[in-house]
């Protein structure tokens, strides 16, 4: 006889997930957007054009454009708001840019971090204290960033680097303590570190894989994510009770894009409505968890595929790229089809 399933979170669900487009709140945009972030209450926009970021104010159900600047000379790659009027800018010529809101007068970077041999793909920060970033490069290195002095909230140094990973490493996430991070690479290979804000990393387990992915993410302390590239099936890790390794366990099919994929647009999973948004070529899937205690897992999950957006895009790459804001209400794309920023607002039916 099985054993019976413990159900960890048991309330009662609504019975559909979905984020609805406005197509009054749109904006027409030709250059290319490879990176948007929300500040931390959802009043501004930071979305790049090529170099340049454009900030855009969300106000009352509309939008309005406030102004435009150099962000980089080259492709910006990614950008991350920080709750202290700050964002960070990382771009394909190396480099790391740190930004202030109260200098848009007269926009200039506060802060370079320079240390990368080549383009930087994903960017994360500590998520207790945003005392630490943490970079991953086509050079294969991850960095970490470290505040000298929490009283002076500009002063960067390069703590440290992990130079294990042989191919361009292409995702990052860090569990909600903070205490594990994960990276995933090209040629199919998983790493899994330990350390904190305060200590030093270290690689604890690496993992193989079938292909190379550019996702990868954290549900809980016991759950990750790896999304592999050209694949419609979603794979899922949990840790095992027995070895204190984490394993595939299983995984989640839905309908496979016929486009190719690229690092922009990093999956984003939301701990308070337990829903995944992750890409996959030219469509983002939202995804229920639901959790419950196995036999060989001490958390197991099951997932549930509530919404499929589909973009259509023509492109091989995908095409698509975009952000969701801090606590999920907003995501805002943009693709090669319409040459348009959208907005999308999460929806409970």
């Amino acid at each position: 006889m099985k054993k019976q399933q413990k159900i960890i979170n048991n309330a009662q669900q609504p019975k559909y997930y979905a984020y609805q487009h406005n197509p009054e709140i749109q904006v027409k945009q030709k250059e290319r957007s490879l990176a948007a972030a929300f500040n931390k209450d959802n009043s501004l926009l930071a979305i790049s054009a090529m170099s340049k970021i454009k900030l855009i104010q969300l106000k009352n159900g509309s939008i309005k454009y406030i102004q435009s600047f150099c962000g980089n000379s080259s492709y910006i790659s990614t950008i991350t708001f920080m709750k202290n009027k700050t964002f960070i800018i990382s771009s394909q010529d190396c480099s790391i840019f740190i930004w202030t809101l109260n200098l848009m007068n007269n926009p200039k970077f506060i802060f370079k971090l320079k240390d990368h041999k080549s383009w930087i793909n994903c960017i994360i920060l500590h998520p207790l204290q945003e005392d630490l970033i943490i970079s991953g490069s086509k050079d294969t290195t991850l960095k970490f960033w470290s505040l000298s002095t929490p009283s002076l909230p500009f002063n960067w140094f390069l703590k440290q680097t992990i130079t294990q990973h042989k191919y361009e490493i292409y995702g990052l996430s860090l569990n909600q303590e903070g205490n594990k991070l994960i990276s995933c690479q090209g040629h199919g290979l998983i790493f899994i570190m330990q350390g904190s804000n305060k200590s030093f990393w270290k690689v604890i387990q690496t993992i193989g894989t079938n292909s190379y992915g550019y996702r990868i993410n954290f549900i809980t302390n016991n759950i990750f994510v790896f999304q592999p590239c050209m694949s419609n099936s979603l794979q899922i890790f949990i840790k095992n009770v027995n070895t204190g390794n984490y394993q595939h366990a299983r995984y989640l099919r839905y309908k496979k894009s016929q486009y190719n994929c690229q690092t922009s647009f990093p999956a984003r999973y939301l701990p308070d409505r337990q829903l995944l948004l992750i890409k996959h070529g030219d469509t983002l899937n939202l995804i229920k968890f639901i959790f419950f205690e196995s036999q060989l897992y001490q958390q197991d999950c099951n997932c549930i595929l509530e919404q499929c957006l589909e973009f259509n895009s023509n492109e091989f790459n995908g095409g698509l790229y975009g952000g969701l804001s801090e606590n999920g209400d907003i995501l805002v794309t943009w693709d090669s089809k319409s040459q348009e920023i959208q907005i999308r607002q999460f929806k409970e039916m």
